[in-house]
């Protein structure tokens, strides 16, 4: 075992002798031999050699670029109304539908906001909802009530809760009223 001191003679580094192995750094070697050796063989391939024929090669004269005759003439632009013409043939899109496969029918689902009622108590009003229905590519013969996510209906009625204890709490003080 040797030791040393640090640069900074602080603290002495010390290195630990290893073991002498049979076995040791055998992996490696093996590696780096077949990556040598197939190396060697992309590098000696034939197509990467050097042929006689190459020193004699000689490179084609460049042809000169050929214009047309009316390439600096102006085009004359297009009518629109080819244009437009073109756009109204264009038939809609219509949706890929696999073999064997059915459209499933779009549905609207449906929750019944008794249970909404149940939830709050009976002296709170249930969330108002628009009187438009709305119209998201459902035809009208699906068309049931308006779905109210669940977190919006639980705000709607803390809401309504806080309103009924500041409105308890106004009517008390009114009652009370200052004393002389």
């Amino acid at each position: 075992m040797e030791m040393e001191t640090s640069k900074d003679g602080d603290a002495p580094v010390v290195f630990l002798d290893r073991t002498a192995r049979a076995t040791r750094g055998k992996r490696m070697t093996k590696l780096l031999d077949d990556e040598a050796e197939e190396d060697e063989l992309f590098w000696n391939q034939d197509a990467l050699k050097e042929d006689e024929n190459d020193d004699n090669y000689q490179q084609e004269a460049e042809a000169p670029d050929e214009f047309d005759s009316d390439f600096d003439d102006d085009e004359s632009e297009p009518d629109d109304e080819a244009e437009n013409e073109a756009m109204e043939r264009r038939p809609p899109k219509k949706r890929l539908i696999f073999p064997g496969k059915t459209l499933p029918k779009k549905k609207k689902k449906k929750k019944d906001l008794s249970k909404l009622d149940d939830e709050a108590d009976q002296d709170e009003k249930p969330p108002e909802q628009s009187t438009t229905p709305e119209h998201h590519d459902v035809p009208d013969e699906v068309e049931g009530e308006r779905v109210v996510r669940k977190s919006t209906r639980t705000s709607v009625i803390v809401r309504q809760a806080e309103r009924d204890a500041i409105r308890a709490a106004l009517e008390a003080t009114m009652k009370v009223g200052p004393c002389l």
